[in-house]
This record gives C-alpha cells, structure tokens and sequence, in this order.
C-alpha cells in the first residue's frame, strides 16, 4: 500500500473516531437481549406470518410457527387477515408478509 494514503486514513483524529464509533457500538450491542438475532441497524430479524382469520386451526398452525421461529431467535409477527383480503393483497402483489398460513 501507497504509506502517504495510509497515513492519511490513520491520522490521530481518524483513529480516534474511529474507535469512538467502535466503542458506541459495542455499548449499543450490550443492551440487545441475547435472544434475538439483529440486524445491522440493531433490530431483531422479524418473519412476518399472515393467517386467515375465522378457523382456528390456522391460528392455531400460526401460533406454532412463532413459537418455533422464538426457538430460531427470531420475532414472528402475526398477521391476522380474511381469506377476501387475503386474495386481494396476493392479486395486489403487496408483499407485507413472509409466510401465509391458509
């Protein structure tokens, strides 16, 4: 490497904000519960699963998959949606879920 361009990415003053970001940081990533998996902007990986409303088997099915994504240290966000409403964001091509239990 070129040491007068290395010199001038490592000056006193980069380095230290540089490790001034490093240590908010890790500051940051003590308060995060162990739980969860996050992303880059410190936010837990959600799956967001939407059900048809009105038959309790797939609430039910629905329940199960969060639990088991819990288990995967995952948040599982349920979405309770009519079989209409249903068909109409799939026709839509809205995509405000990840899993559709029907």
């Amino acid at each position: 490497m070129d040491a007068p361009y290395l010199a001038k990415l490592n000056t006193p003053a980069l380095l230290a904000e540089r490790e001034r970001k490093k240590e908010e940081h890790k500051k940051r990533i003590e308060t995060l519960d162990n739980q969860y998996y996050y992303n880059e902007k410190d936010e837990p990986f959600r799956v967001k699963v939407a059900y048809i409303t009105g038959q309790s088997s797939t609430e039910e099915y629905a329940q199960s998959i969060a639990a088991t994504l819990k288990t995967l240290s995952l948040v599982a966000e349920l979405i309770p949606v009519e079989a209409k409403e249903l068909e109409n964001i799939i026709k839509s091509g809205e995509k405000n879920y990840d899993i559709i239990v029907a």
